[in-house]
């Protein structure tokens, strides 16, 4: 997020309503966290105290408390807007509270946390609840989104890594994750891209006919237009009409004969002149996208 363009936004950010007993509450739990943490020479500068992420809406909104120094440290965008405001509440504008908890534990850490990835995945699934990939897949795809906007580009590299290996370890990226990342992105994000190529490099067709209907359209379109751009002048497409047409009885045959070849009907082409050409060089995901593009454009 460029600094210039965040003076349209603060304005927004100035109303943000203040709950004095909840943050009585949460000053007294700090201030206790706060003399243990005295002479820990990590925290450089204390002055800067605490500052809350805000999560959600009265009467039900969550503070999350985190130490200034840490916050402004990772991100330029708070940092400009604690300088320009001087208020110590920044709402966090995600609707995944899962998101928020991940966002406050990389901060304290630099690590990212995804349960997927942990050597007792299938321990930890059997209780949790039956959609917890999912839902865990979603957070992330949020916590993106949210350290774009808060300009913090480590973050957004660890979660492109963690979508990847998720990714890797189970060969399957959930159509309900695409529809979350189309909904709460727009434009070409690096995102977007990502899903798309992924889809691209393991397409199946029969299973892809199956879950049609949860994929956005716009993916549908880029996912289409992938297909395009990874075609060169020598890999035709299309080249005469007549594998088009239909079986014809006064031409071909009567419609109880096979044809004089004895081929079924389906297959009265001759087989070389007049069907779709790939050349052996294209990429295999590449075969599979355009193979898909009858399905996706419904022709």
């Amino acid at each position: 997020m460029v600094k210039e363009n965040l003076d349209e936004v603060v304005t927004s950010w100035l109303d943000v309503t203040n709950d004095s007993e909840q943050c009585d509450a949460v000053d007294e739990r700090l201030a206790k966290r706060r003399r243990l943490e005295k002479g820990v020479s990590w925290f450089v500068d204390d002055s800067l105290g605490i500052m809350f992420f805000t999560f959600g809406k009265r009467p039900n909104q969550k503070l999350f408390p985190v130490h200034t120094e840490v916050a402004c440290r990772y991100s330029s965008v708070i940092t400009f807007y604690i300088d320009r405001t001087g208020l110590t509440r920044y709402p966090l504008f995600t609707k995944s509270e899962d998101a928020a908890r991940l966002l406050m534990k990389w901060l304290y850490s630099q690590k990212l946390e995804v349960l997927q990835l942990e050597d007792d995945w299938e321990k930890i699934q059997a209780h949790a609840t039956p959609n917890a990939a999912k839902e865990e897949d979603a957070a992330l795809v949020e916590l993106w989104v949210l350290a774009d906007k808060l300009d913090i580009g480590a973050l957004q590299n660890q979660v492109i890594k963690a979508i990847d290996d998720v990714y890797k370890d189970f060969e399957y990226v959930f159509p309900e994750t695409i529809a979350v990342v189309y909904k709460i992105t727009s434009g070409p994000c690096e995102l977007r891209k990502l899903f798309v190529r992924i889809t691209a490099n393991d397409f199946e067709r029969d299973n892809f006919i199956k879950e049609e209907k949860s994929y956005p359209r716009e993916f549908l379109r880029d996912l289409v237009l992938l297909g395009f751009g990874r075609l060169g002048d020598n890999q035709f497409i299309y080249q005469d009409p007549d594998a088009f047409y239909v079986y014809d009885t006064e031409v071909d045959g009567t419609e109880d004969s096979e044809g004089e070849s004895g081929e079924e009907c389906d297959d009265w082409s001759d087989g070389k002149e007049n069907v779709v050409e790939v050349v052996p060089e294209m990429p295999s995901s590449t075969r599979k996208v355009v193979h898909g593009l009858g399905l996706l454009l419904n022709v």
